[in-house]
């Protein structure tokens, strides 16, 4: 009996270890803001909006976050930083604009990328146009 509890305690032990090393200080997503796929402003820019819920797992400070977006050439990006507290969340507006002219697709993958004080995260996005382009 000795034996088996302590195998057992031993098993549980080394999952949780398992699964601790496979947390990440950061967590988020990112969802196309209600309303409209995209937006052609007066100035002829394409215009898609977003919403990017970042949660904190740090435990005990606080940090602060930015929000960067790859895979757009000469894209317009818009996006405030946030100071998250430990094991806290907030949704943060992303505005991703491109100028008239763009080569690019009606639906272009795009990466958004969170940045945390020592740690990133990239999620996965589209942006969506009026053109036929490439």
């Amino acid at each position: 009996r000795v034996v088996l509890y302590s195998a057992l305690i031993l098993g549980v032990t080394g999952v949780f270890g398992w699964l601790m090393m496979g947390r990440h200080e950061i967590q988020g997503t990112v969802n196309r803001a209600p309303g409209s796929l995209f937006t052609v402003d007066a100035d002829g820019w394409v215009r898609n909006t977003y919403l990017v819920h970042v949660v904190n797992n740090r435990p005990g400070a606080q940090q602060a976050f930015t929000v960067a977006v790859e895979g757009l050439p000469n894209a317009e990006v818009i996006a405030p930083s946030a100071q998250i507290a430990a094991a806290g969340a907030a949704t943060m507006p992303l505005v991703v604009r491109v100028p008239p002219g763009a080569e690019i697709a009606r639906t272009t993958p795009l990466s958004v990328i969170v940045k945390g004080e020592e740690e990133q995260i990239e999620l996965n996005a589209t942006f969506k146009s009026d053109r036929p382009g490439t």
